[in-house]
């Protein structure tokens, strides 16, 4: 799986690389699925690589605020586009066990409108990459530790 992502970063920073934007929710900032220490890594380098590649976005979506306009998704999703005339969008969703792919565009539609409403909803690039930053200082200060 280490392996996988570091592919996956290779790929997206490499000079000629795709554009990526992704919303997160503030649940999953604040939430400590790994030490301290190393949540602390991942936003600064986050931070880092959002602040110098002008086609890599990254937004939050602050725990409070409202998303009009409907359902939302109950799990996370990914929306791929391509450059390639004959190849569809697609929308991607997590399950527990797999991940359901779905090419129908009707469905496509309907995932796009909810990352748009969620993307409107969410900070700006700006105001993430220093709500990001601010997150880091607390829990650097909280732990002691320096990264």
């Amino acid at each position: 799986m280490a392996e996988a992502r570091m592919r996956r970063q290779q790929e997206l920073l490499r000079p000629d690389g795709p554009s990526y934007e992704i919303v997160l929710d503030e649940c999953v900032i604040h939430r400590l699925a790994v030490p301290a220490h190393a949540m602390i890594n991942q936003l600064r380098h986050m931070i880092e690589v959002v602040s110098t590649e002008e086609r890599i976005s990254v937004r939050v979506l602050p725990h409070d605020i409202s998303i009009p306009g409907g359902f939302l998704a109950k799990s996370s999703f990914y929306l791929y586009t391509f450059h390639e005339p004959g190849d569809s969008p697609l929308a991607v969703v997590d399950t527990v066990t797999t991940d359901l792919v779905l090419t129908e565009r009707n469905d496509v539609t309907q995932y796009t409108g909810m990352y748009d409403r969620v993307r409107d909803a969410a900070l700006s690039r700006n105001a993430s990459i220093a709500f990001l930053g601010r997150v880091a200082n607390r829990l650097t200060d909280q732990t002691g530790s320096e990264t």
